[in-house]
C-alpha cells in the first residue's frame, strides 16, 4: 500500500467507518447530515494523490435542476487554507464514512475566506457512466447553445449574475497550453471561450507523453485538444474507476453530449494561489483512453484505444530556411477550425515574426473522405497578413463542418507557408485602352496603372485578343485583383454561393484566383439564365419564358450579364481595388 493510500485509510478510520466494498460504496445526499466529516483525494503536485478533509455543511435541494441536488462542504488540509477551492480539482472524490458521496465541482466566486465548495452527488454522475460509451459514428458538434442554457439555468437558480454577492458556480475546466505564441493564444482563447473553457497559458514546457499516469480516484486526468508540436489539454480529476470505465470532473467539459476525445493522465507542476480563483498548472502525460460522454453531471469514458486526432502538417519556408511541424487537433467540427488556425499561427510566429508588415504565400490541401482533395492557394500582404492567412486557410473547415452534404469529413490537412518580412501590396489606380472602339478579332492593348506601397507607379500592359465572333456593341472592360474578380462573379451569379451538391461546394471553396493576379474581363451586362447551376447565356425569348414560368423552385436562376473574355496575369503585388471603362466593339 502506497503512502497516500495508507493516509487515506487512516483518515477513513478516524472518521469512524471501515473501508466499504464496491456494492455498498456510495452515500446519497439524504443520508448526509451537517457536521459529518470525510476525506477527499486530489493531486497538488506531480502525480502523487494527496488527501484533504471535508466537512458537510448541508444539501442544496434541486440546485442544479429538478431532482439534482448539490452538497455543500467546507474543505481543509493541504494548501487549501491559502488557496481556497482550486480550479483543476473538479472531479476530486469525497468520501464520508468510507463511502463515496460525489465530486468537488462548484466553488463560490469571488472566493470567500473559507474553501467552501459544491459537491456533485455520485448517483447523478453514475447516470453519465451508464450511457453508451462506444465510439460515435461521427464526431458531433459541440452543443454550445445548450451549454449556455445550462449555465444560465444555474445562474438563474442563484438569482442571476452576481454583483458583490457570492455565487456558487461550476469550477470550470482549465485548458493548459504550453509555450503558445501570442496570436495562437488569442485564437485559442476565442475558441475556448465559446466552448465554455478557460485558457491558461504557460511560457514554456510540453506534454509528457512518456510519463505513465497513476490511474485511481483522485488522479489528475486530462482531455487533449491539441497534440504534437503544440499541446492543449483540459485538466481535472478522476472521480471513479469501474474496471475500464472512468468518471470525472463532476460538471460538463463542453456539454458536447456523445463525443470521442483523447483521455490522458496529467502531471501537476504547481498550485497557484489567486484571490479570484486558484488553479493547478499541469501538462498532459501518456494517452490512456477515450472520453465518450460529456454531460451536465460529469464526463465519462473508457480506458484503452485512443481516438484519432485530425493530422495537421505544416512546412514553413523563410529566408532560405525550411522547417516542418506536425500537430493533431480534436476533429470536433465547432472547434477544429479554431484549433487549426492556432497551430498555423503558432508555426508562423515560431519564425519570430509577430504582427507587422509581412507577405505570406500559402498552399493548403484538405484530404477528405472518399479520396477527395480540396486545394487552396493564396497570398496575403500587410500588417495583418499572418492572421488573414491562418483565418482563410481554415475557413473551408468551418464551411465543411456546417454543410448538409455527406462524405466531406476531413481526414488530414497539409499546408505550405512561405513568409517574407516585407510588404508587396499595390492599388489598381488606373485603366486605359489605346482604341476605345476596337473591331472584333483585333488585338486590344490595355494599360493598367498600379500604385505599389511606398514605391513608384508601375505600368502593366496586357494585350487582349478580341474574339472574331464577338458581337458588336457596348462592353465593359474591368480590371482588378483576385478578390475583385471573385466579388464580380458573386454579384453576377449569386446562386453559386448556394451550392446544390458536394461537387459545387468544393468548386466554390477551391476557386483559383490569387490576389497577386491581375484579372481582366470583358463583360456584357445582358441578363441571362442558369438551369440547375449551368449557365445559359442569351437564351431565346421563348425559352426564357418557358423556364421562368416553370412550376418548380431551385432549378432556374438569373445571371446578371455574360463574361466574354477573362485573362489573368501574375504580378509582383497583392492587388487591391478595381477599375472599369466602357468600350464599343465594331464589326470587323
Amino acid at each position: 500500500m502506497s503512502l497516500p493510500q495508507r493516509v487515506f485509510a487512516l483518515l477513513l478510520l478516524l472518521c469512524g467507518a471501515p473501508l466499504a466494498g464496491p456494492e455498498e460504496g456510495f452515500l446519497r445526499p439524504a443520508q448526509l447530515e451537517r457536521g459529518m466529516r470525510g476525506v477527499g483525494l486530489t493531486v497538488f503536485q506531480g502525480t502523487t494523490i494527496d488527501t484533504f478533509g471535508a466537512e458537510i455543511l448541508g444539501v442544496l435541494r434541486d440546485y442544479r435542476g429538478p431532482g439534482q441536488d448539490l452538497i455543500l462542504a467546507r474543505l481543509f488540509g493541504g494548501p487549501l487554507a491559502q488557496t481556497g477551492v482550486i480550479s483543476g480539482m473538479s472531479g476530486s472524490p469525497v468520501y464520508v464514512t468510507g463511502k463515496l458521496i460525489g465530486a468537488v465541482a462548484y466553488a463560490f466566486l469571488p472566493l470567500p475566506k473559507e474553501p467552501i465548495c459544491g459537491i456533485t452527488p455520485i448517483h447523478d454522475m453514475l447516470a453519465t457512466l451508464e450511457r453508451n460509451l462506444d465510439a460515435p459514428a461521427k464526431a458531433g458538434s459541440l452543443r454550445l447553445e445548450l451549454e449556455a442554457q445550462a449555465l444560465a439555468q444555474v445562474s438563474a437558480a442563484l438569482g442571476g449574475e452576481p454583483s458583490s454577492s457570492l455565487t456558487l458556480r461550476p469550477l470550470g475546466t482549465p485548458v493548459w497550453v504550453s509555450g503558445a505564441t501570442p496570436l495562437a493564444t488569442r485564437a485559442l482563447s476565442r475558441a475556448f471561450r465559446r466552448a465554455g473553457l478557460e485558457l491558461v497559458a504557460t511560457p514554456g514546457g510540453q506534454a509528457l507523453p512518456d510519463l505513465r499516469p497513476q490511474l485511481a480516484p483522485g488522479a489528475a486526468l486530462g482531455v487533449q485538444l491539441i497534440s504534437g508540436d503544440l499541446s492543449a489539454t483540459s485538466i481535472g480529476t478522476l472521480t471513479y474507476l469501474d474496471g475500464e470505465r472512468v468518471l470525472a470532473f463532476g460538471h460538463p467539459m463542453m456539454l458536447a453530449g456523445a463525443t470521442d476525445m483523447p483521455m490522458t493522465g496529467a502531471y501537476i507542476h504547481q498550485v497557484f494561489a489567486s484571490q479570484s480563483l486558484s488553479y493547478k498548472m499541469g501538462d498532459a502525460t501518456r494517452p490512456v483512453g477515450a472520453i465518450r460522454q460529456d454531460r451536465l453531471p460529469a464526463i465519462a469514458g473508457v480506458l484503452g484505444p485512443v481516438p484519432r486526432m485530425l493530422p495537421v502538417s505544416v512546412r514553413l519556408r523563410r529566408e532560405g530556411e525550411e522547417n516542418h511541424f506536425h500537430f493533431g487537433v480534436l476533429p470536433q467540427r465547432d472547434l477544429a477550425p479554431n484549433l487549426t488556425q492556432a497551430v498555423l499561427l503558432q508555426t508562423l510566429e515560431a519564425a519570430e515574426k509577430l504582427e507587422g508588415d509581412a507577405t505570406v504565400e500559402v498552399r493548403g490541401r484538405l484530404h477528405l473522405s472518399q479520396g477527395r482533395v480540396l486545394e487552396r492557394e493564396q497570398i496575403y500582404s500587410g500588417p495583418q497578413a499572418i492572421w488573414d492567412a491562418a483565418e482563410a486557410l481554415t475557413l473551408p473547415l468551418q464551411v465543411l463542418g456546417q454543410t448538409p452534404f455527406s462524405d466531406l469529413a476531413p481526414d488530414s490537412l497539409s499546408f505550405e507557408l512561405e513568409l517574407r518580412e516585407h510588404l508587396a501590396a499595390a492599388q489598381v489606380l488606373g485603366l486605359r485602352v489605346e482604341q476605345p472602339t476596337p473591331r472584333s478579332g483585333q488585338l486590344l492593348k490595355v494599360a493598367v496603372t498600379l500604385q505599389p506601397y511606398q514605391q513608384p507607379l508601375v505600368q502593366q500592359v496586357v494585350i487582349l485578343p478580341l474574339p472574331a465572333n464577338l458581337a458588336p456593341g457596348p462592353l465593359v472592360l474591368r480590371v482588378g485583383g483576385g478578390a475583385a474578380s471573385r466579388q464580380w462573379e458573386d454579384q453576377r451569379r449569386p446562386e453559386l454561393l448556394q451550392p446544390r451538391d458536394a461537387a459545387q461546394l468544393l468548386a466554390l471553396l477551391g476557386r483559383r484566383e490569387r490576389d497577386d493576379e491581375l484579372v481582366l474581363e470583358l463583360y456584357r451586362p445582358e441578363p441571362g439564365l442558369s438551369l440547375e447551376g449551368r449557365e445559359l447565356p442569351n437564351p431565346p425569348p421563348s425559352a426564357r419564358a418557358v423556364m421562368e414560368q416553370e412550376h418548380s423552385a431551385g432549378r432556374v436562376g438569373s445571371v446578371a450579364g455574360q463574361v466574354l473574355l477573362r485573362r489573368q496575369v501574375l504580378t509582383a503585388f497583392v492587388l487591391e481595388g478595381e477599375q472599369a471603362l466602357e468600350i464599343n466593339v465594331r464589326r470587323p
